[in-house]
């Protein structure tokens, strides 16, 4: 747990437009205590707005959990944080693995397709 993930995201999302950083604020359901933190509320909204309707609020969300997303890189790199490369590396597996199984989950295959 980092005490300063709060602070350093919030000092990020001053520069940010502000529809964005309002609704990463709105991703947040918990305070982030680190860059896994970060990464899973991201990957939460990305998963949740693959089966929403489309639309310019729906493409807000989209670009809010994809900055929320590279934030959680950001920091999981940062020396500021204790991060690192190789951080930042274990963070990349670990959100790929965690959004193709919530994407295979909530898409299923259709039966005798093929996957690539």
């Amino acid at each position: 747990m980092d005490p300063a993930i709060p602070d350093w995201l919030q000092d990020r999302l001053a520069d940010a437009p502000p529809t964005i950083a309002s609704e990463i604020n709105a991703m947040l359901s918990s305070r982030p205590d680190d860059a896994w933190s970060l990464a899973e509320q991201a990957l939460d909204a990305l998963v949740a707005e693959t089966s929403a309707p489309t639309g310019s609020e729906s493409a807000t969300r989209l670009l809010a959990a994809d900055a929320l997303l590279t934030y959680a890189f950001e920091a999981a790199a940062s020396p500021e944080l204790g991060g690192g490369g190789a951080r930042a590396g274990r963070l990349a597996g670990r959100a790929l693995e965690t959004l193709g199984a919530a994407l295979a989950e909530a898409r299923p295959t259709e039966q005798g397709a093929t996957q690539d």
